[in-house]
């Protein structure tokens, strides 16, 4: 008898980041422009003109989102929030609030699985930022800001 082996791998999968700092308007909801790969299984994530992820094959994704947010001089922080938004809809927020005191510096994760189609189902990643100025910081220099997901094996 004999025995076929089948390799199962997570893919579609990517991980991009920031290649430098990316600014936000205060009080704006921002797409992050995650310009540089870390890795791009399937030439699925546009990190030059739409950052997004289009994954060619259906099925359940693991989705992750981390960004650092640095307020400008001396800016103080009071609320900010990253995003997943699936077709343009967001689908997984992660808020972080402080209302006893504001923050120079704020770094937030949000995941989440999402189910997505193989052919017209697209995810970006997007983040806003409150403060007592006129506009935010998300590094990447210092602090990786990244933005990724893999095609889970169920």
């Amino acid at each position: 008898m004999a025995i076929t082996k089948v390799t199962r791998h997570n893919i579609p999968a990517f991980e991009a980041y920031l290649s430098g700092d990316f600014t936000i308007t205060d009080n704006t909801n921002t797409k992050v422009e995650y310009d540089t790969e870390t890795f791009d299984t399937d030439g699925c994530y546009d990190n030059s003109t739409n950052y997004r992820f289009l994954p060619t094959t259906a099925g359940k994704y693991y989705v992750y989102h981390k960004a650092t947010v640095h307020a400008i001089a001396t800016q103080a922080l009071d609320t900010v929030h990253i995003a997943v938004r699936k077709n343009g809809t967001r689908y997984e927020t992660a808020i972080s609030t402080y209302t006893t005191q504001s923050l120079e510096l704020v770094t937030i994760v949000s995941n989440a699985i999402i189910d997505m189609n193989g052919t017209t189902d697209y995810l970006e990643g997007w983040a806003y930022a409150r403060g007592d100025e006129a506009t935010s910081v998300l590094y990447s220099a210092r602090f990786k800001s990244i933005f990724g997901a893999y095609k889970l094996i169920i």
